[in-house]
């Protein structure tokens, strides 16, 4: 499938990316899953008559390479899969069916983001991130969410004795702040609120 291939290369240009690093510190290379939280689709001009969107589950699935650049400052790069099914109601038309159904967007994301850590098991992240929209636009009555968009969020990382390290990332994000494609007068941004868990481990020096 598609979002697989991309995925692998996501993985595999992360892990030419860490074997590359000459540091002391290598890194860690990580896995992640996401799936409590919640989604909304926002029209951001205001537009009314046009229905709406409710979010109804979603999960995320990612791969992430985190490289320390200070004691305690690291940069986090990452490829995700995400799935969000949503709740469509369509506007209101006399004489017409107006049943609500469920509609589901996919997107690979490519997050950047910085990571300042403190008080030895917290940290701060923040970034940006490139979204791949991976439906046609004409599955959905949602725009095409490629774009730029952004994220913040606050973690906890736990490191076991063994070297592997356990991670809690409460976040949320902006999808399609900068979108790709200028056609649509409706501008619908999807927004995301999540809790992500993963582990990781540390790369050979």
């Amino acid at each position: 499938m598609k979002y697989t291939t991309l995925l692998l290369f996501g993985l595999m240009l992360t892990l030419t990316t860490a074997n590359a690093q000459t540091s002391t510190n290598a890194g860690k290379l990580g896995i992640s899953f996401s799936s409590l939280g919640n989604s909304q689709i926002i029209n951001s001009n205001g537009a009314v008559g046009t229905g709406s969107h409710e979010g109804e589950r979603f999960f995320s699935l990612g791969i992430n390479y985190t490289h320390p650049l200070k004691k305690w400052l690291d940069i986090e790069v990452a490829a995700e899969y995400s799935k969000f099914t949503m709740k469509y109601n369509p506007p209101f038309h006399p004489g017409t069916a107006n049943n609500s159904h469920n509609e589901q967007i996919s997107l690979l994301s490519l997050p950047v983001t910085l990571r300042a850590n403190f008080l030895n098991y917290f940290y701060a992240n923040s970034g940006l991130l490139i979204d791949i929209s991976l439906d046609s636009n004409s599955s959905t009555n949602i725009n095409n969410q490629s774009g730029i968009g952004a994220m913040a969020g606050i973690g906890a990382e736990y490191d076991l004795a063994s070297g592997t390290s356990i991670f809690l990332n409460p976040y949320v994000k902006f999808h399609s702040m900068i979108p790709f494609s200028q056609l649509n007068s409706i501008e619908q941004k999807l927004w995301e609120a999540g809790v992500r868990f993963g582990v990781s481990i540390p790369l050979a020096k």
